[in-house]
């Protein structure tokens, strides 16, 4: 099995004082795959990086030979955080190690995998953002260490045998100073995230997706424009914000407010099924009153999935009028609708 053979670790910047924040520094390590060298370098985003405001982190594996390689990377994304658990990531502040997020191993269900070429000068790079592995509250200065055990190959690229690829194990470790986010700051990326959420394709998805981990309720506009923009759309080219409509509709879940619940109520009336669903389910999340009872308007949804919803929130709200609601429900055309009614009455 190839092994890691780490020969330099670099610092792009001098070691900052304690009034000067550490900006994208740079940690390398010289890696060897079948005589072949890598550079594994791991960085974090450019400017000042700050608590509360989501940022990432970004591996890299550079391939410095002459021959051509690839890489087998994902399957391994679907779980509550949406994070690619081959990727651990661990932090230290000041010295002490700060406590990372953990997910329930059983919520594990994979995800696409495959192999990815690395052309001899070219790079393999993974965008990590670290608030779904550590939540950083306070200022300070950290160290954060990535760990992950590459598969490798060097043969055809379109005839990959999984039970053959090399493993290589590998650590880098980058340090980073976190200064304290301020109500200025944070409208700043706030505004920034929602102009990039006007795009198309994986940059506006991954921008509604950085966002959802800001709990600031000024990120709601930035949601509900895309939501009322899209998510009824019949333009010719509504299909190219599909990821990122149904990214911002299940982002409004975590609010229960009134701006956080009309354009999620609007998008009940998409003739997108999967948007219609995703509507109901985040009012569904929302667990107020006025969010339950635009789902109530939906018992004789004919979407199965959207009246099982109207069921569970229902009975999660918990209201004066519960067992009356859930008896009617109960009387569902489908045996799944009304058995799920029958077993929360009791």
């Amino acid at each position: 099995m190839p092994a890691a053979t780490p020969e330099a670790s670099k610092p792009a910047a001098a070691e900052p004082t304690s009034s000067t924040p550490d900006v994208s520094q740079v940690s390398r390590v010289t890696l060897s795959y079948r005589g072949q060298p890598l550079d594994l370098e791991l960085t974090s985003d450019g400017g000042t990086l700050r608590t509360e405001e989501p940022w990432s982190l970004h591996y890299r594996i550079t391939n410095r030979g002459t021959r051509s390689i690839y890489i087998v990377d994902g399957g391994d994304y679907r779980n509550p955080m949406g994070r690619p658990e081959s990727y651990k990531i661990s932090a230290r502040r000041d010295g002490h190690d700060v406590p990372g997020i953990s997910i329930d191993q059983g919520m594990q269900m994979g995800g696409l995998m495959g192999p990815h070429a690395i052309e001899p000068g070219k790079t393999y790079e993974q965008r990590l953002l670290v608030a779904r592995w550590v939540d950083v509250k306070d200022p300070g200065r950290y160290s954060f260490t990535v760990a992950k055990e590459l598969m490798l190959g060097d043969g055809n690229i379109d005839n990959v045998d999984y039970q053959k690829l090399d493993k290589l194990p590998t650590t880098v470790s980058v340090g980073v100073q976190i200064v304290a986010s301020t109500h200025d700051t944070m409208g700043v990326l706030i505004d920034a995230l929602g102009a990039q959420m006007q795009n198309n394709g994986q940059e506006a998805f991954d921008a509604a997706n950085t966002l959802d981990f800001v709990t600031d309720e000024r990120a709601i506009a930035r949601y509900a424009q895309v939501v009322d923009t899209w998510s009824r759309s019949e333009a010719k080219d509504a299909d190219q914000h599909f990821s990122v409509t149904l990214e911002s509709i299940h982002a409004l879940r975590k609010w229960g407010t009134e701006s956080a619940r009309t354009p999620l109520v609007s998008a009940l009336a998409s003739k997108n099924p999967t948007f219609h669903l995703a509507a109901a389910q985040s009012l569904s999340a929302q667990k107020t009153p006025a969010s339950v009872a635009a789902l109530w308007t939906l018992r004789n949804d004919p979407d199965e999935g959207v009246r099982i919803t109207v069921v569970q929130a229902i009975a999660a709200l918990n209201g004066n009028d519960t067992s009356a609601k859930l008896r009617e429900m109960s009387h569902d055309k489908s045996k799944t609708v009304a058995d799920e009614a029958k077993r929360l009455l009791h």
